[in-house]
């Protein structure tokens, strides 16, 4: 898996493939805010994840929280919340 698929389908975005430097900002140019009031973000089918994904959830969450959207971020991948954790924000980001 090299690319990053982003499916959004309700108040679900599925996210599938890699997140790092040379995938993130096609994440981030994704419109996952489309008219929900939560938003749950799916990370089972992410194959690798590194710190790119970490600035992703953060920014997303900021986004949230300016578009008063409820955002929870599941199936995280257990590297990806070991850096949360070192990087003191597991307790700031909704993981579910």
């Amino acid at each position: 898996m090299s690319d990053l698929e982003i499916t959004a389908n309700g108040d679900q975005v599925s996210l599938r493939g890699r997140i790092n430097y040379d995938t993130v900002n096609q994440a981030l140019a994704a419109n996952i805010f489309q008219n929900s009031s939560s938003l749950n973000v799916d990370f089972s089918a992410v194959g690798h994840a590194d710190s790119s994904a970490l600035a992703l959830m953060v920014h997303w969450l900021r986004e949230s929280r300016q578009k008063n959207v409820q955002i929870t971020f599941s199936h995280i991948p257990k590297k990806l919340v070991a850096l949360a954790e070192m990087s003191s924000l597991r307790e700031v980001l909704p993981l579910a």
